[in-house]
């Protein structure tokens, strides 16, 4: 991952398939490591993003701000 960071590799997405992260999951990291940082999204973009929030479960009412 680290050379992909830097430019000069492709992403791994075999690497991450192989160890079970799924096609959504690799495309939302491939995308909080892009290369450039103006191209990654804010944490704001990124907590609505479907494969992040099928990993979360809801907070009970009590605890939710």
């Amino acid at each position: 991952l680290g050379e992909y960071i830097r430019g000069s590799f492709i992403f791994p997405s075999d690497v991450l398939l192989a160890n079970n992260v799924s096609s959504q999951g690799c495309e939302f990291i491939k995308g909080l490591m892009a290369p450039k940082p103006e191209d990654r999204p804010s944490a704001e973009e990124s907590l609505p993003n479907p494969w992040l929030a099928c990993l979360t479960e809801p907070a009970p009412p009590e605890t939710q701000r």
